[in-house]
């Protein structure tokens, strides 16, 4: 399995089918066999992260693989497959609007996403800014999904303080303030804050 050299960018897709026709897990599927008829096992999925219409997250991709989302290889393009992650939401938003519930996920997501590898918005971008394509669609709401990013969470001071510091790191899923803590997270970041030389001091 190939590995990205670098996360830099976020590229936002569609997969293409109307959220009418399927459920989620079966939408899910259908992307999962669009995928293997043309590349085989090669690939777990074409995008990293998909939310489904219901605001169900599915995990694609594991972060930091390669997976061929862009349109472009490595060295082909300044955004490739080798340095950006990608997104997809469950629908044809060339037919639909994006459901409340989806863009609430997607916007949680993404905020997630632009903290823990420090992406600006600048960086997020509609698939067809880069190939030729419909996706994501005329009725995807970028310029909307690009105001809500903007506005700061209220855990974000608190995330960057911690990264900083090196008290919190997050994990695979970056930081999720909604969740409930695990005694053992709870522990470790103790213990990383008593072992802080200015805290200790």
């Amino acid at each position: 399995m190939e590995h990205m050299t670098n996360v830099q960018y976020i590229v936002l897709h569609h997969s293409g089918i109307n959220s009418s026709k399927l459920r989620e897990i079966e939408h899910f599927q259908s992307i999962q066999n669009t995928l293997h008829l043309k590349y085989g096992s090669q690939f777990v999925l074409q995008y990293h992260h998909v939310v489904g219409h219901l605001g169900t997250l599915f995990k694609g991709q594991p972060e930091g693989e390669v997976c061929p989302h862009v349109g472009y290889d490595q060295y082909e393009n300044d955004i490739h497959n080798w340095n950006a992650l990608g997104v997809c939401c469950m629908g044809n938003f060339e037919e639909e609007f994006m459901k409340p519930v989806q863009y609430e996920s997607l916007i949680k997501l993404l905020r997630g996403l632009k903290i823990k590898y420090s992406i600006p918005n600048f960086r997020i971008l509609r698939h067809n800014t880069i190939i030729p394509t419909l996706c994501p669609g005329v009725h995807y709401p970028y310029n909307e999904i690009m105001n809500s990013i903007t506005e700061k969470p209220w855990y974000s001071e608190a995330v960057e303080f911690c990264l900083q510091k090196g008290i919190m790191t997050g994990d695979e899923d970056g930081f999720r303030p909604d969740d409930p803590v695990l005694r053992a997270e709870l522990a470790s970041v103790l213990y990383r804050m008593y072992t802080l030389d200015e805290i200790r001091r």
